[in-house]
């Protein structure tokens, strides 16, 4: 019986190779399914989860400007700040481009008394991000005058 089991077993894997190719080689946990994972998780105020995942997806993506900025959300929302600033300018350095990286980079720098590194960080968000229109779309706030 148990040969026959494995007989079986032995057909169902080779029909399943000849018909989908070999999909367990396939299977691979990237860099952007652990920063999916590690969103949902900050959603969900799993600070520390979250940090192991984006930790791992650094660790496999280690420029990932979206993976620092995750990971330094997680470090803001637990109250270390100077790890969050470390992972904010992480992220800046990996796209200097993206005016939302140097929004959140500005604001955790003026929230922890560092005023002129702050204002140079939000004046590149600006000039990163189409001026005051953008900054309020960024921040959430509605668009005035």
């Amino acid at each position: 019986m148990a040969n026959d089991v494995h007989e079986v077993d032995s057909w169902r894997e080779e029909f399943l190779a000849s018909r989908y190719g070999d999909v367990q080689r396939g299977l691979e946990v990237t860099p952007q399914a652990l920063n999916e994972i590690a969103h949902v998780l900050l959603l969900a105020g799993e600070w520390f989860e979250a940090r192991a995942k984006l930790e791992q997806a650094l660790q496999r993506e280690p420029r990932s400007a979206r993976a620092s900025n995750n990971l330094a959300v997680s470090y803001a929302a637990a109250g270390d700040a100077a790890h969050a600033l470390e992972h904010f300018e992480a992220a800046v350095g990996s796209d200097s481009a993206d005016a939302g990286l140097w929004l959140n980079l500005g604001l955790l720098r003026h929230a922890h008394g560092d005023s002129l590194g702050g204002d140079m960080a939000v004046g590149e968000a600006l000039s990163r991000g189409a001026g005051y229109p953008e900054a309020c779309r960024l921040l959430g706030l509605p668009l005035t005058g």
